[in-house]
């Protein structure tokens, strides 16, 4: 029976390229809610499609008498097909995030990158006077950084 809804819900459906793309799709939004460190989102991504591929490889096996063989060819190509969703899913958010940015919208518009850069500029100022009236100018010629 084929599945073809937008959630996969049966272990064959996760144990497709597309599957695995809809997988690393949930999994990659829940990570950006929750991870400290958007830094280590895509990684995360990746290792857990690939442990949920793999998971649906191993039930899919285990409702038929498997050989060595054929536990490690699944085994094999729910890697794959773990790795090739994650870097759809992934390769193609930043595609699209791009592609707005490069249309006048979203996070990466030029408009928003100079604002966040004016932000940026903004806040060092803001220290540099903080720095100035708590130490003096002299303090700029420092060496050593100051402890604030």
């Amino acid at each position: 029976m084929n599945d073809f809804s937008l959630i996969p819900t049966t272990p064959e459906v996760v144990y497709t390229l597309l599957g695995a793309v809809a997988i690393c799709t949930l999994l990659t939004q829940w990570l950006k809610k929750y991870l400290p460190d958007w830094r280590w989102t895509s990684l995360v991504a990746l290792g857990s499609t690939i442990v949920v591929v793999e998971a649906a490889g191993a039930l899919i096996l285990a409702a038929m008498a498997a050989t060595a063989l054929m536990i490690l060819r699944q085994l094999f190509i729910g890697l794959l097909l773990g790795f090739a969703g994650a870097t759809i899913e992934t390769f193609g958010y930043e595609a699209i995030t791009n592609a707005l940015g490069l249309a006048g919208l979203g996070s990466r518009s030029n408009a928003a990158l100079l604002a966040a850069a004016e932000r940026l500029v903004e806040s060092d100022a803001t220290t540099l006077n903080q720095i100035v009236l708590k130490y003096g100018a002299p303090a700029l010629n420092r060496k050593k950084p100051i402890s604030t």
